[in-house]
């Protein structure tokens, strides 16, 4: 994670991921938003650098070992809260993908 160590490159990397590879397929502001308070969290510096979890207890490795990132990822859990969001978030999105199924039946 050298790309992330100095100040510059941090935030041309966090700008990339909001406005580029993720803002530019959004119209939505409010989604928009959500996109940046999303990176802003899960990107942070302390984040990043594995001085904060992540999520459930991860940390992102501090090793450039391909390896290291991979057993990181294999620690996820299948289905893990979204950090921020409150415990009932997943049923509203379960319920908005349901909604989306049923104006497709009609």
């Amino acid at each position: 994670l050298l790309i992330c160590s100095q100040s510059d490159e941090y935030d041309s990397l966090r700008h990339l991921m909001k406005d580029i590879v993720y803002g530019g397929k959004v119209d939505d502001p409010v989604a928009l938003r959500l996109i940046s308070t999303y990176i802003d969290l899960i990107f942070s510096r302390d984040t990043v650098e594995g001085k904060k979890e992540l999520m459930c207890g991860i940390r992102i490795p501090a090793s450039p070992e391909f390896t290291s990132h991979i057993n990181t990822i294999s620690k996820i859990p299948i289905d893990f809260e979204y950090p921020g969001l409150p415990p009932n978030a997943k049923y509203s999105l379960e319920k908005s993908k349901g909604d989306q199924l049923i104006k497709k039946l009609k």
